[in-house]
């Protein structure tokens, strides 16, 4: 598969070999199977390894992170042309709503979510959860030496303290919920020097995007229980992409999950 530039902060990926960009449009509308155009899958420009590696607009070139090579080789796999493209998170949420954007990858769902994009739902129009591509914990990170006093404070119901939370986030609704204050983190490549430099006493994490990080610094960082809650994350589509591509959306819905099966570590898409 051939990956080329194409615009700023984005990269194509294209089922063709050798040719140039005129070539790809053709490449697209060659199998009848796949939209006219290329599909528009967006990812966060927050850096979460190994999910996503990498801060800003552009792709790591050598690593870009585990999501997105597992789209690349899924539509590879369905023979169709996709954008890749890096954008807020703030900005994704709008995009989608709005059909700027075709699917997001790595997306939880959320009551106000699933109102304005589509998730892959079963029969009964349950959420299906065998089409998630990972799912996660949310727990408090602390640092390693505080764990114990932080620890009995959470369980008796009185944490306190500078809390954090990644906002518009399932974690930061998770907290609205439970009535408990946050300050927002806005950058979440940064959380653990946040939390190293005391800047916050605890910021409520999905564990499986620091899963590695956590692993290497067991001595510095610990996770509270019991944990708030879990989120399983998605990679919803925009429902004008939806409605015009049901089959196709399904199609890659599985062609991502695929992939996600394989992983050595933290499989996703599980029965």
């Amino acid at each position: 598969m051939a990956i080329r530039r194409w615009r700023e902060g984005a990269i194509t990926a294209v089922m063709v070999w050798g040719i140039g960009l005129h070539g790809w449009a053709a490449a697209a509308g060659s199998n009848p199977q796949c939209p006219t155009r290329p599909v528009r899958v967006a990812f966060a420009d927050a850096g979460i390894p190994p999910y996503l590696n990498g801060s800003g607009s552009r792709f790591q070139a050598e690593d870009p992170g585990m999501l997105v090579e597992e789209a690349q080789r899924a539509f590879q796999r369905l023979g169709c042309v996709a954008e890749f493209v890096r954008l807020p998170q703030r900005r994704i949420e709008r995009s989608l709503s709005t059909g700027d954007v075709d699917l997001a990858m790595g997306f939880g769902d959320t009551p106000d979510r699933r109102v304005r994009w589509q998730f892959p739902q079963t029969p009964d129009g349950a959420l299906s959860l065998r089409h998630s591509l990972a799912r996660s914990p949310i727990q408090w990170l602390v640092l390693q030496h505080r764990r114990a006093t932080l620890e009995a404070r959470w369980q008796a119901g009185n944490l306190g303290g500078r809390l954090g939370v990644v906002p518009d986030s399932v974690a930061s609704r998770l907290l609205a919920q439970r009535g408990i204050p946050a300050a927002a983190v806005e950058y979440p490549d940064r959380i653990l020097v946040l939390v190293e430099r005391e800047r916050f006493d605890a910021i409520a994490i999905p564990v499986a995007a620091y899963q590695p990080q956590l692993q290497a610094q067991a001595d510095r960082f610990a996770l509270l229980q019991p944990v708030l809650g879990h989120v399983e994350y998605f990679a919803p589509a925009s429902q004008a992409f939806f409605r015009a591509h049901p089959e196709f959306t399904w199609r890659a819905w599985e062609a991502l999950c695929i992939e996600a099966r394989k992983r050595a570590s933290l499989p996703g898409c599980l029965p």
